[in-house]
């Protein structure tokens, strides 16, 4: 500022004072300073620079000409108005004063510039006056608008801001006008649109961010309040703000009865059952079902397909409860087919994870199972939404298969992705996964610390379907650990928090708390519970629960005395695992049953071998 007043000059490499310096007043902060400096600007200057502070940190020339105004423009020596308002002219000037700087940036509207920092940016916007901020977001909002053409996905939550900030600024002054009433909706529209893709593409932080903001922005009479709010509470499930998500949608369900809107009060009622797969599990299934049969002939009549994805991955999770898995798959066939004809990436995405889960939890054979991942992962095109349930899938099958390296590092990669983008139920279910994984991998103090952190992050957020899994397995690693109490505790919440038909719970914790009672040779009741697990296990296709329950039940035997029954039950549990390609736990029994056909246990650690047969998961 010196220098450009002459009071500064250069001799070789040093600045000397070319006058009196004695009266100046320095700024008392760096903000002052550029303050101080922005008003010493020409007025044509100052308000390039201040329109420019409008559009952002880096700005078109384009955009700088939308937002002049002609009374600011400058004139030619002649008196007329230069062809482009002076604005070249004003542009050079201000990178002269190192103000700003061109740019490299692909904008909108040809030539762009930078500003040289941040703060010279948000002295300018704070020259502006609200009412002014509000006239010249919506000036360039508009015109993004009617210029974006084909780019509009690229730059929707742009648009989106800009009118949002021109109807938040005249909200603030009191004079909300039609125009100002327009914009919200329209700005609304680009966030929630915004908002979607980020859900379809798995960051939820960005789509609860932006579906917020687009139903803070339309009124409650809106027609399309309700969809929004349904998205949102579609991404608190997810992000596992149970509580949040359940508020958002009741919300969405009164706004979608006010509308009128029948076909988005369908999808909501769908949406809203799935926070209580997680919340309140206890009959979830045969009400999930009840509606999906009710609505399923209501979308085929409207030939909404969207709603018929909805409703068949809905109809997937119920069978997925009750471990019925061919008919799980089947659902999310009819779905993933039923999302691509609605052209719906996201739906698409969840039901392609849910297969993935699948191949974990059926029938299919782990290596099949692996290969299936694979092909899924290909197709999704690195969606994180398949991403992240595939790794978990992988890292079951991969450890079946013995292969505990790469199961830990598909479990690494997927905690790293959910660190990435907040997700605490994704990652409470990769912690459930890790302590199966370590099971198998016969190592029960790094399961319990896995499994512990998994209950404590679930109970945190009032999740109860996955605690029942995560307690369950707990009981188990702490019983292998001799740590008698902490497992009764962690069966004793699990059989509480398990919903009657959820069998992988159900069978899981009673196979637990059995192994604690026949150490401590409480063998009466462990024979009832693994009965009771063994029962449970049959209604399902899971060989790996079946082949469990078989192997706690050979167990109880073995100390009752009966050896003929225990050897039977142990070869039932070796059939179900090697029907499972689980070949831990079928190299483990083959070993309790004296076999060493060590052709069917391939590439298994020495430690896993029959040699080590006494130990077992």
């Amino acid at each position: 500022m010196l220098v450009e007043d002459g009071l500064l000059r250069r001799v070789g490499d040093t600045w000397v004072p070319a006058g009196d310096l004695s009266h100046i007043a320095v700024p008392p902060t760096v903000a002052a300073l550029i303050a101080a400096r922005l008003d010493r600007l020409a007025p044509e200057d100052r308000a390039a620079l201040e329109r420019a502070a409008v559009v952002g940190r880096v700005f078109s020339r384009a955009a700088l000409e939308e937002l002049m105004d002609g009374a600011e423009a400058t004139l030619d020596a002649d008196g007329t108005r230069a062809a482009d308002g002076g604005l070249a002219a004003r542009l050079s000037d201000l990178v002269h004063r190192e103000l700003i700087r061109p740019d490299r940036t692909a904008a909108l509207g040809g030539d762009a510039y930078r500003f040289r920092h941040q703060l010279v940016r948000d002295a300018a916007y704070d020259g502006l006056s609200k009412d002014r901020r509000a006239e010249l977001h919506l000036r360039y909002g508009s015109w993004l608008e009617q210029t974006v053409g084909d780019r509009l996905s690229e730059i929707e939550e742009i648009i989106g801001f800009h009118l949002e900030q021109a109807h938040r600024y005249r909200q603030e002054i009191g004079q909300v006008g039609d125009a100002y009433r327009d914009a919200a909706v329209r700005g609304a529209t680009h966030l929630g649109a915004a908002g979607r893709r980020a859900l379809a593409r798995g960051d939820l932080p960005a789509a609860v961010g932006l579906l917020d903001r687009a139903a803070a922005l339309l009124p409650e009479a809106s027609p399309g309040r309700a969809g929004v709010l349904a998205a949102l509470g579609s991404a608190l499930t997810e992000q596992g703000e149970f509580a949040r998500a359940a508020a958002v949608f009741a919300g969405a369900t009164e706004a979608a009865v006010a509308a009128g809107d029948a076909e988005q009060a369908s999808h909501t009622s769908l949406t809203r059952l799935h926070l209580f797969f997680f919340t309140d599990p206890n009959g979830v299934a045969e009400a999930t079902q009840r509606e999906v049969e009710r609505l399923i002939p209501l979308f085929t009549a409207r030939d909404d397909q969207l709603g018929l994805a909805k409703a068949r991955r809905r109809l997937a999770m119920v069978y997925r409860t009750r471990r019925d898995i061919r008919g799980m798959e089947g659902e999310l066939e009819r779905a993933i087919a039923h999302a691509r004809a609605a052209g719906d990436g996201r739906e698409e995405a969840r039901s392609l994870g849910l297969l993935a889960t699948a191949a974990f939890l059926g029938p299919t054979p782990a290596t099949e199972g692996i290969e299936r991942c694979s092909r899924i992962r290909g197709e999704a095109g690195g969606n994180s939404i398949v991403e992240r349930a595939v790794l978990v899938a992988l890292a079951g099958l991969e450890a079946m298969a013995g292969a505990f390296d790469a199961a830990r590092a598909h479990l690494d990669e997927h905690a790293r992705l959910c660190g990435e983008l907040g997700i605490r139920l994704d990652a409470a279910e990769g912690r459930i996964q890790r302590g199966f994984v370590e099971l198998l991998a016969d190592d029960a103090g790094a399961a319990a610390a896995a499994l512990a952190m998994a209950v404590a992050d679930l109970q945190a957020m009032g999740e109860r379907t996955n605690l029942a899994m995560a307690a369950a397995l707990l009981g188990g690693a702490c019983g292998l650990l001799g740590r008698t109490d902490e497992a009764l505790a962690a069966t004793r919440l699990a059989e509480a928090t398990a919903a009657p038909d959820d069998l992988g719970a159900q069978v899981s914790w009673r196979v637990a708390r059995a192994d604690v009672l026949l150490a401590g040779d409480t063998i009466d009741e462990a024979r009832r519970l693994v009965e009771e697990a063994g029962r449970l296990a049959g209604q399902t296709d899971s060989h790996e629960l079946r082949g469990q329950a078989q192997r706690a039940l050979a167990d109880v035997e073995d100390r009752r005395s009966e050896p003929a029954a225990a050897r039977a039950a142990r070869e039932q549990a070796l059939r179900s695992f090697e029907r499972k390609g689980d070949v831990v736990s079928a190299a483990r029994t083959r070993g309790r049953l004296g076999l060493t056909d060590a052709g069917a246990t391939p590439d298994l650690p020495a430690e896993l071998s029959s040699a080590g047969a006494e130990a077992r998961p």
